[in-house]
């Protein structure tokens, strides 16, 4: 089997920790597959802290050390957010208005990884959407 990257979207990193069945079944068999690095962006950290600060995501106490030690037992690696990520969202299409997933998006690009999420707007872009 070969040995692939994938970098996961902020709902994607939270359905398998969560242990949703939410996630596809190609999905599944990615984030299960070891021989395969998962990357989690700081971007996706920032969207869950923002979403909690508005109201429109609700985790438990504690949730900053559960999810750490979640990221860590799915053995995903963090991704940190250099310039010339934010730089590829200039020349980007607009198909897509969110600024996460754009920069997700150029993340993945500049890193050629795979982008694994459910959001079908992302196939309108350059990058490799597995769900």
């Amino acid at each position: 089997m070969s040995h692939n990257k994938y970098l996961i979207d902020t709902h994607v990193f939270l359905w398998a920790v969560g242990s949703s069945d939410l996630l596809s079944k190609s999905a599944k068999k990615i984030l299960s597959d070891k021989t395969n690095e998962i990357y989690l962006s700081k971007v996706s950290y920032w969207e869950i802290c923002l979403k909690i600060s508005k109201g429109k995501l609700i985790l438990q106490k504690g949730w900053e050390e559960k999810l750490e030690e979640e990221r860590r037992a799915n053995r995903f690696h963090w991704l940190e957010v250099a310039p010339k990520h934010c730089e590829g969202i200039i020349s980007m299409p607009r198909h897509h208005k969110d600024p996460f997933d754009r920069l997700l998006l150029s993340q993945a690009k500049c890193e050629k990884l795979g982008l694994i999420s459910c959001d079908e707007k992302l196939h309108l872009y350059n990058v490799k959407v597995y769900w």
